[in-house]
């Protein structure tokens, strides 16, 4: 995930890489941003590889991430790396060989209601599954992934331990924004 905030002029903008672990986001490794917004691919794929270097032996499961952790360059690096995505779409990724909005392929979804795509299909530019329901405050998700989709959408949910984790680092507990840093 990445967090960021600004101190006066300064954006302070962390790309982090943390593992689910009992009901906790462990911070493992992270880059400093040199920007404001969102990471490129090239910057998460550096931090993914250097994981993988330093932690040979470790297996990733699945790579959650949300919908600014999208693109074919990043799906395509990870599944060179046998990583498997659980990642949450945007509304307007499109998915198979006629290019279909995911919001037009799953509308009409009911509140609850958890709807499977009946086949693997493209979606930029790799071979995955993709699911989507819609929570009691209309929201919804649409989720990219390998396997089954319930275990999938309960593994994506862990990832609310890492705004968690933000929360602590930034203003409950550590209270980093209040340092003053701004440099690496």
């Amino acid at each position: 995930d990445r967090t960021n905030w600004k101190l006066g002029q300064q954006d302070v903008n962390i790309l982090l890489l943390s593992a689910v672990w009992n009901g906790f986001s462990l911070p493992l490794m992270w880059t400093l941003l040199p920007h404001g917004g969102a990471s490129r691919s090239c910057v998460r794929e550096a931090l993914v590889e250097r994981f993988l270097k330093l932690c040979p032996d470790r297996e990733i499961r699945c790579l959650l991430a949300d919908r600014e952790f999208i693109g074919q360059h990043w799906f395509r690096f990870l599944d060179q790396h046998g990583v498997a995505p659980c990642i949450r779409l945007p509304a307007r990724a499109t998915i198979g060989a006629h290019g279909m909005p995911v919001w037009a392929v799953f509308k009409n979804l009911q509140v609850g209601e958890v709807r499977v795509w009946h086949r693997q299909t493209r979606i930029y530019g790799v071979n995955l599954r993709v699911a989507a329901t819609k929570n009691a405050a209309g929201d919804m998700l649409y989720l990219a992934y390998r396997g089954h989709a319930l275990p999938n959408m309960r593994r994506y949910a862990l990832r609310w331990q890492t705004e968690n984790l933000h929360a602590a680092l930034k203003t409950r507990g550590f209270n980093l924004e209040d340092t003053g840093l701004t440099r690496p």
